[in-house]
């Protein structure tokens, strides 16, 4: 088999990917295509669907598809949970959730204590 084209393939892929998600869109008539931005402290590491990732983390999901995130360790000293959008979604370090609009995931710095003497 000739596989020669895919090196090629994946460079279109890499500099063209919103034109592969319109057509992944339609050929399987998936739903609206929803950003989902995930931030978190600086240095932080974490596992979005199966992969490890160093925030900030910006893809691309169709309606329904899940979004899922998770500490690769243990989340920093003073850990206040997961927000989206702003409001607090989830305490446990895990977070999921189906996709059904644009949405920005974060984890809060935990805020600093009152200044020293």
């Amino acid at each position: 088999t000739d596989l020669f084209f895919a090196e090629d393939y994946r460079e279109f892929v890499r500099h063209r990917p919103a034109l592969l998600r319109e057509g992944m869109q339609k050929l399987f008539s998936a739903g609206a295509v929803r950003r989902v931005e995930v931030r978190a402290p600086k240095n932080a590491s974490l596992l979005i669907d199966g992969f490890e990732e160093t925030p900030p983390y910006e893809g691309y999901y169709f309606d329904g598809q899940t979004v899922s995130v998770d500490w690769v360790g243990v989340p920093p000293d003073g850990y206040q949970g997961w927000r989206v959008n702003g409001e607090p979604a989830a305490r446990e370090v895990h977070f999921s959730r189906a996709v059904d609009r644009d949405l920005t995931v974060d984890s809060p710095a935990p805020e600093a204590g009152p200044p020293g003497p």
